[in-house]
Formats: structure tokens, C-alpha cells, sequence
């Protein structure tokens, strides 16, 4: 129950989310524990302010599972194209980091991808409906329905003992 009411307080410090651009959200994975949001159809750099205003950033892809997670929550809105947070805008054409910081550790690269194509793709899209390279990678420059992705730290339940302790330390000082 602490929890709970922790979780939706941490939510209430969220700003608000009335302008924004946000398809569906949040959606919980539970494998992970982290909300998601489906952006609107927008710009890479958009998407990632959006994200950031919710308190996260584009989904940092951690591993197939939750790559094929995100494929089947929100392939399904016939989207076609899902922004994720690894780019290579500004870094070294072709040395790919994710906007939230994290250490690149999985990737999913279609066929012949990433391949910069004409240049200035730097921006990398989650593939959910081209045949047969769902789930897959490609950098791209256009637009896409970004996924924001926030993680909103756990608040550790306190034991049974410390709450014991507060209450009667309370009535003591009620008594006294």
C-alpha cells in the first residue's frame, strides 16, 4: 500500500502532460518495472524533449526481451517506425550512444544497417511492420512515434519493525 501511494506521488511531481504529444501511456513492463509512453509522429530531437519533459528519455533498448516487448505493446498501433534513443547526431558518424547516457550493451541492426544512407541518418527507428525485419534496427532522418521510456525509482518498503517503532514512539509522546 506505501508502495502504491509513493508511486502515484512520484507521479503527481510529473509536469503536465495536457499539451503533450502522447499516443498511449503510460504502459507498465513488468519485466523491467519502468512506464512507457507512445509519442505522436515527430521529429527525433522533438520526441527526445517530449521525453524529456516527462521525466524520461527515448527507450534505451536494454535486451530482446524488452525489444520484443516494446514490438508487441506498440506494434500493434500500425505505427510502422519507433524512435529509440540510440543515435549518432552527435558523436562520430556511425559511433551510436543512447540519449539517456547508458553504455550501449544490445543492438538489433537489420540487414546492412546502420547505413547512413545519402547520409544524415542519424537517428535509429524500431522496425514493427516491414517484412521481414520486424523488431529489427535501421538509422533513419524522417519521422517516427517516438517510445519515452521513465523509470521512477522504487521507494523501499519500510519493515514492519521501524513502523512499530514510529507509532509507539508517537503515542509515547501523545502520553507524555
Amino acid at each position: 500500500m506505501i508502495r502504491a501511494l509513493a508511486s502515484l506521488f512520484m507521479l503527481s511531481l510529473l509536469p503536465s502532460l495536457g499539451n503533450a504529444g502522447i499516443v498511449p501511456g503510460p504502459t507498465n513492463n513488468p519485466a523491467n518495472g519502468h512506464s512507457y509512453y507512445l509519442l505522436s509522429d515527430q521529429s527525433w530531437d522533438d520526441a527526445e524533449a517530449e521525453a524529456l519533459t516527462l521525466g524520461g528519455h527515448l527507450v534505451t533498448v536494454n535486451d530482446a526481451a524488452e525489444n520484443q516487448w516494446l514490438v508487441d505493446t506498440f506494434g500493434p498501433s500500425g505505427t510502422g517506425f519507433l524512435g529509440i534513443g540510440y543515435n549518432d547526431a552527435a558523436a562520430v558518424e556511425g559511433t551510436f550512444a543512447w540519449s539517456s547516457g547508458q553504455t550501449p550493451a544490445y543492438t538489433n541492426w537489420a540487414a546492412g544497417e546502420p547505413s547512413n544512407s545519402g547520409s544524415g541518418e542519424d537517428h535509429v527507428v524500431l522496425l514493427t511492420r516491414l517484412l521481414p525485419n520486424i523488431g529489427q534496427w535501421n538509422d533513419g532522418r524522417g519521422t517516427a512515434f517516438g517510445v519515452a521510456e521513465v523509470v521512477i525509482a522504487a521507494v523501499p518498503e519500510p519493515s514492519s519493525a521501524l513502523l512499530f517503532l514510529k507509532l509507539h514512539f508517537r503515542i509515547s509522546q501523545i502520553s507524555s
